[in-house]
C-alpha cells in the first residue's frame, strides 16, 4: 500500500495537482484508484484497531458482513488497477503510433492478471 500511495502522490505533483474534465482517462482512473487504496487502507486499520480494543464477538453477521465487503472493496482496486495500467500501455505507444503494441501490453496485463486469479482461487 506504501507504494501505491507514494505513487499516487508522485503522479498528482507531476500532473500538477489537478484531475479535471480535460484529465486523460488513465488520470481519472489512477487517482480513482489513489483514493480508493486510501479508503481502503484507513478503513482496514480501523477494523483491526475495532477487532485490538473493542470486547465484542467477532463472528458475528454485521463483522462478517465488514470483512466481505472489505474484500469486494480490495478486489475492486485491483481490477482498476489493471484498467490504470491498459489506459496507461494504450496511452504511452499511442503518441508514437504503436496503438496495436499498447492494446497488446494491456491485454497481456489482463492475460496475466486473469492467470494468476484464477490459480490463487485454486490453490486457497
Amino acid at each position: 500500500m506504501a507504494l501505491v500511495v507514494t505513487a499516487g502522490f508522485i503522479a498528482l505533483k507531476i500532473g500538477g495537482w489537478t484531475i479535471n474534465h480535460t484529465s486523460s482517462l488513465h488520470a481519472k482512473l489512477g487517482f480513482s484508484v489513489f483514493v480508493m487504496g486510501l479508503v481502503l487502507m484507513f478503513g482496514g486499520m480501523a477494523a483491526n484497531i475495532m477487532r485490538l480494543k473493542v470486547p465484542m464477538p467477532w463472528n458475528t453477521k454485521w463483522i462478517l458482513l465488514v470483512g466481505k465487503t472489505h474484500r469486494l472493496f480490495g478486489w475492486l482496486i485491483v481490477l482498476g488497477s489493471q484498467g490504470v495500467i491498459g489506459t496507461g500501455a494504450v496511452n504511452f505507444y499511442g503518441y508514437d503510433g504503436k496503438d496495436k503494441l499498447g492494446w497488446g501490453i494491456a491485454g497481456g496485463s489482463a492475460a496475466l492478471f486473469a492467470i494468476g486469479l484464477v490459480y490463487g482461487e485454486i490453490r486457497h
